[in-house]
């Protein structure tokens, strides 16, 4: 019996656009639960921004987290991936945005991405631009990587030969 080669390149691929979203849904939901542990505080953060209304930042702060679990927990488990995925690529857009707007006026503001935790001063100033950058790189991979993934099975679906489910 012959034995049946495994690509470990098609392999490799999988586990790596598996790990880019999941660090992206982890990183979300992470952050999430530590707004929604102390609303408060994030409004104040929000605040400090000093970019909105005030009776806005309260709304946003006591709204966003929620709309930001959601998100991560719909990408992390796959269900309505690709609204999950714009949703959080929209918000790390408006994230870049805001550190911009903060570099450029030369204000040092706690990004309020992760609480009081260390991450939320990682996630800060010019760290924190790159890093949601590279966040924003893992969504397209793992968009690019769905992409190829579905028109690799629909080659193959057009050649008679089944990969599974997409």
């Amino acid at each position: 019996m012959s034995e049946v080669p495994i690509d470990t390149s098609e392999a490799s691929w999988k586990f790596t656009v598996a790990f880019a979203r999941l660090a992206v849904g982890i990183t979300f939901l992470f952050a999430a639960l530590v707004k929604l542990g102390d609303l408060p505080g994030f409004a104040t953060d929000v605040r400090d921004y000093e970019l909105l209304p005030e009776l806005w930042t309260n709304a946003v702060a006591y709204v966003f987290p929620w709309i930001e679990a959601i998100a991560a927990l719909l990408l992390i488990t796959g269900i309505w991936r690709r609204e999950a995925r714009v949703l959080i690529a929209t918000m790390l857009v408006g994230f870049v945005v805001l550190k911009l707007i903060v570099l450029i006026q030369q204000r040092d503001v706690d990004c309020g991405c992760f609480g009081g935790t260390i991450l939320s001063r990682v996630f800060s100033g010019i760290p924190g631009l790159v890093l949601n950058l590279a966040l924003l790189g893992c969504l397209g991979l793992e968009c690019f990587g769905r992409q190829r993934h579905l028109h690799g099975a629909g080659v193959a679906q057009e050649a008679g030969v089944s990969h599974g489910s997409a």
